[in-house]
């Protein structure tokens, strides 16, 4: 996995941007990464900017995927029954879309795309979007017992 130090393209992760792609695909914010970690906010901010630009995401949810992507899906395990709707949103998200991109290539609303989204992350039993494509795409990096 490229979390674990492989190099992407041609840059590796350090291992303190490793560590907060982990947290972030656990769900937690700047601020809880800052916490746990006993550094500033703005330390954690740009480690994040630092990662994402290295694995050229256009997001944090990205970031985890493009940080993941190597991993062979046999690995996975069940992956809870999503609406198709639910996947889609997730699948672009997890792609760098942003939500209301995903809602106009998928010809719905912002605002029903925001509800198949709650309904995904609620099918997935997550409270963050960032968690919930993280666990859709490598469900072993968000683990019950990570909060």
């Amino acid at each position: 996995m490229a979390i674990d130090g492989r190099t992407i393209g041609r840059r590796a992760l350090t291992g303190r941007e490793r560590q907060v792609l982990a947290f972030v695909a656990r769900g937690r914010t700047n601020s809880e990464i800052a916490d746990l970690l006993g550094v500033g906010r703005p330390t954690v901010a740009r480690l994040l900017s630092n990662a994402m630009s290295r694995l050229g995401a256009d997001s944090r949810a990205h970031a985890v995927v493009l940080a993941a992507v190597d991993r062979d899906d046999e690995r996975h395990g069940p992956i809870p029954v999503l609406c198709t709707d639910g996947r889609a949103i997730l699948g672009l998200l997890a792609e760098g879309a942003t939500l209301g991109a995903a809602a106009a290539t998928l010809h719905m609303s912002r605002r029903t795309a925001d509800r198949r989204l709650a309904e995904a992350r609620a099918a997935l039993q997550v409270e963050r979007t960032v968690e919930a494509v993280a666990k859709l795409v490598h469900p072993e990096l968000v683990s019950p017992g990570s909060r």
